[in-house]
């Protein structure tokens, strides 16, 4: 039972922990500001002031990333589509650059579709991590915030609450491998207090580093034992 519960637990342990250290980060072609554009720009402009693109248009940066979606006054505002191009290395001189297909079309490593405001990812949207893991849900300012779901690469999903890109509520991870799952509460990012539901037994209790934490009932199918330490 104690062997089920260890290996349990660095599965659930492995999900909590996958989407941080070990991706990279999804950057902006255009982060700096008061700059100025330095991509090319398809679209519609500020009827008093030109420079400032505002309303629908397509933007592809340097770097190969493309935008398609709306802005105001000069930043992603509102409904948009945001890809991010995948890089290779160059077999000849050693140098980066940008991966192509076979028709020579540009390859995306990413994509986020949804809402954005001053050009930082805000409201519904859904990206696609260059590990195939998917987020589904609020954003603000540019971090998972509020409901959503989040589908790792390794087949766990996790659903419930987020603040400011941490697990932050209540929620729900389950488990693909061995079908355990916890519920309860999140505190940045651990989980904290809730039920560790597997196959055949459930714990019921506090948690620290994300493993059971103090007394609490272990109750199996057909038994509940009386409150025991596990440590």
């Amino acid at each position: 039972m104690l062997r089920s519960l260890v290996g349990s637990e660095m599965c659930i342990r492995d999900s909590i922990n996958a989407e941080y250290g070990r991706l990279p980060i999804a950057t902006m072609a255009d982060e700096e500001e008061n700059t100025g554009p330095k991509y090319e720009y398809d679209g519609e402009k500020h009827p008093e002031d030109p420079t400032q693109q505002h309303g629908k248009g397509k933007a592809v940066y340097p770097n190969g990333d493309e935008y398609v979606g709306e802005y105001e006054i000069g930043k992603r505002s509102g409904a948009g589509v945001y890809k991010w191009v995948k890089m290779e290395v160059d077999e000849e001189t050693g140098e980066p650059k940008i991966a192509m297909d076979e028709d020579g079309n540009k390859v995306f490593e990413s994509e986020y579709t949804g809402g954005y405001k001053e050009n930082m990812k805000d409201g519904q949207g859904k990206m696609v991590f260059p590990d195939g893991s998917t987020y589904e849900g609020s954003w603000k300012y540019d971090k998972r915030h509020g409901d959503g779901v989040y589908w790792y690469s390794n087949g766990d999903i996790f659903s419930g609450e987020w603040r400011f890109g941490l697990k932050h509520g209540r929620g729900t991870l389950i488990s693909k491998e061995t079908g355990a799952k916890l519920v309860g509460t999140f505190t940045e990012g651990q989980f904290v207090k809730g039920k560790w539901v597997m196959d055949d037994a459930t714990y019921t209790g506090a948690y620290k580093d994300n493993k059971p934490h103090g007394p609490g009932p272990v109750s199996y199918t057909h038994l509940t034992l009386p409150t025991k330490r596990i440590v």
